[in-house]
């Protein structure tokens, strides 16, 4: 793709054309997916137009790409000139190629709280996020014990507990197992996602009524030493408005078991016993607590801009146009830290130039009469490293409708190469692909063997992965709600989040073989017969 400024009259022309040739595509919809007649395409994604994407998003100019920051703003410029240069259809907001999105960024004027007139720490007998967090001062002795905080069909701590409006709750991690190791949850010897999810908990407090949510860590230090950054570094949210993308929660402090026992008091042993009946029977028995617990909390917010890019491709076949395939990266990094620029040539201008060639082949389709038979959208979020908000906004609010959303392609970090691959760097983890739909993970295997060669490397999939990957990029805002997903990605190195992470230690070759994979594997689901299959309660 080219990179040059258009002129007004030179895009009005462009797009006059781009009209002409989507018209043209229509009229020649494919009925099947043919992988020859894709591979033409597929071959358009080369090492070369990728490294100088790759060169631009990633060069110090664009200052780090953080979310909010003039640096993301050239770059989100720089992504909706490459898709006005293809000439696709402004699908944003005035005629634009944006989502646009309102973040705020909060720390703490005051953050305190006391048991008993016994005052805590903040950062030693507790923490709590300022960015989900509500500005509150309350004194009450009005706070229940409930259990694991979970609200499931086969386990419930709220189920019996009477109504909880404006009070605050107090819960433990984790989930009840009994004696026998089995997890009232699951039925088995898996934890759920109730262990590893902690917005399901905040969820099931706000849905109760609960003002605020005190969360018990067996091992206070060892979480705040995982988070300290988010909780003293101006963590950023979705904005609070009427078209806010946050999950419904509740205020939620990260506390150490001594403030359960000291707000307990004289009814220590009622919580044991009810912790007791919760392994041993799988029922729950809300606790009401006779200590005081008082709470200041004052958050400061303020108001920053950002947006996610869209890139669009109509479907040529009517009875499943409206159906969409999401080709997902994030273009956002880390931005500066005093005069070292973070420019996060891996993560995440690989993906970002992956995606923009995805789109150049699928535009090389349509000029040659051949339309996929749903539409595509390339969609380039910002947000992701302050928590995956921008790909939170658009599952909140879709510019089409998730429940036509049939599949997401997400691709973060795979131009380079970690450990484990040392020895060729032709491979990609793939991560999520049979988690919901056993179909999208046949079609990527069926991918990899009959066209890219990739090796396939399952690794970071497992349910029990320390490093919890699958959680951790964009993918995720899709499969929690529903939509087959998979995560392309080649792992960290000693570059990851480092200044050092610069466009030439690239692998552009190995980026344009993850492409292709990615766009065959796009190919395959917009043209294929028929919906994709979901495992059962999926």
């Amino acid at each position: 793709m080219r990179s040059t400024a258009f002129t007004s009259y030179a895009m009005f022309a462009l797009a006059l054309t781009s009209m002409s040739v989507f018209a043209k595509a229509q009229t020649r919809p494919i009925d099947t997916f043919g992988l020859a007649q894709a591979i033409p395409f597929a071959e358009t994604i080369t090492p070369d137009e990728l490294r100088a994407h790759a060169y631009i998003l990633a060069s110090d100019s664009l200052q780090g790409r953080e979310t909010g920051t003039e640096g993301m703003t050239l770059a989100a410029r720089y992504l909706g000139q490459q898709f006005a240069e293809l000439g696709l259809p402004r699908i944003g907001e005035d005629y634009s190629y944006s989502q646009a999105i309102a973040f705020e960024r909060a720390s703490w004027d005051r953050v305190r709280m006391s048991v008993n007139s016994e005052a805590y720490r903040h950062l030693r007998s507790f923490y709590a996020f300022p960015a989900e967090a509500e500005a509150m001062t309350v004194t009450t002795d009005d706070v229940v014990f409930l259990g694991y905080g979970i609200d499931a069909d086969s386990y419930s701590d709220y189920a019996d507990a009477g109504d909880l409006t404006g009070r605050i709750g107090i819960v433990l991690a984790g989930e009840p197992f009994s004696r026998k190791g089995v997890s009232q949850v699951t039925g088995t010897a898996d934890t759920s996602e109730w262990s590893r999810q902690l917005s399901l908990k905040q969820a099931a407090a706000a849905a109760a009524g609960l003002q605020a949510l005190l969360v018990v860590e067996p091992n206070i230090q060892a979480g705040i030493a995982a988070n300290r950054a988010r909780i003293v570094d101006n963590s950023m949210r979705v904005a609070k408005t009427g078209q806010s993308a946050s999950a419904k929660t509740v205020t939620t402090l990260h506390v150490s078991p001594k403030v359960l026992r000291e707000l307990a008091d004289d009814e220590r042993k009622a919580v044991v016993k009810a912790r007791k009946r919760m392994a041993k029977r799988g029922r729950s028995r809300a606790v009401e607590l006779p200590g005081t617990l008082s709470l200041e909390l004052e958050p400061r917010v303020t108001k920053l801009r950002g947006e996610n890019i869209l890139g669009y491709f109509r479907g040529a076949d009517p009875e499943v146009a409206d159906e969409v395939i999401v080709i997902s990266a994030h273009y956002d990094h880390l931005g500066k830290r005093a005069d070292a620029v973070f420019n996060g040539a891996d993560d995440n201008a690989s993906g970002t130039s992956t995606v923009l060639e995805i789109a150049d082949a699928f535009q090389q389709a349509y000029k040659a009469g051949i339309a996929p038979r749903r539409s595509v959208l390339c969609l380039l979020v910002s947000g992701e490293e302050k928590g995956l908000l921008g790909s939170e906004f658009y599952a909140a609010n879709p510019v089409f409708p998730l429940e036509n959303t049939i599949a997401d392609i997400n691709i973060d970090m795979i131009g380079r190469y970690d450990e484990a691959h040392s020895d060729s760097s032709a491979y990609i983890y793939v991560i999520g692909a049979g988690r919901i739909s056993p179909d999208l993970d046949a079609v990527t295997r069926a991918m990899s063997a009959e066209y890219s060669g990739l090796a396939l490397d399952y690794t970071f999939d497992a349910p029990d992965d320390p490093n919890r990957f699958y959680y951790r990029s964009d993918h995720y805002n899709f499969a929690k709600n529903g939509i087959p997903s998979v995560f392309f990605f080649s792992g960290v190195h000693e570059d990851y989040h480092q200044p050092t992470d610069t466009p030439d230690k690239l692998d552009y070759e190995k980026m344009a073989t993850v492409g292709k994979q990615a766009f065959v594997t796009a190919w395959n689901l917009a043209n294929r017969e028929g919906e994709l299959n979901r495992k059962a309660g999926e």
